[in-house]
């Protein structure tokens, strides 16, 4: 397990006590879990992402060119676990980028127009050979009119 920099990098079998600890969130802004032998995951962008009227939000993401399968997973976003938004399924190959569009909770679109602009969680989960992989970025949500 490595903690720094605002990253949590760790292992499946470090996963188990960190994510029965507060809900694998704990305050950091990058976090990626896999096994050992997986390879690197997906990366999530974190630069800041308009929201439409209609809740949809466009997350760039870029899949490693070190890895020997395309990532494919499914997206989510949330200002928080409890109102994360619908899955949405991607597929990406490898040294390759693509925006991936996932739609906002009732919940969270209603926090946006209140606010304008709010922090969301960006979880990726990916099927990986040796178990799952998943990545969660911190990003500002900003509502476009």
């Amino acid at each position: 397990m490595w903690i720094g920099n605002g990253l949590l990098d760790i292992d499946l079998l470090d996963a188990i006590d960190v994510f029965a600890f507060g809900s694998g969130r704990l305050g950091c802004e990058y976090i990626t879990v896999g096994a050992v032998n997986e390879g690197p995951n997906v990366v999530i962008s974190r630069h800041s992402v308009n929201v439409g009227t209609d809740g949809r939000a466009a997350v760039r993401l870029r899949c490693p060119a070190s890895l020997t399968a395309p990532c494919a997973g499914k997206l989510r976003i949330g200002h928080s676990e409890k109102s994360e938004g619908a899955p949405k399924t991607y597929s990406i190959e490898q040294g390759k980028k693509d925006d991936v569009t996932a739609r906002l909770s009732h919940r969270d679109r209603r926090r946006l127009r209140q606010h304008g602009q709010t922090t969301a969680f960006v979880t990726s989960v990916e099927k990986g050979q040796f178990g799952d992989k998943t990545t969660v970025q911190t990003i500002k949500l900003i509502a476009q009119d």
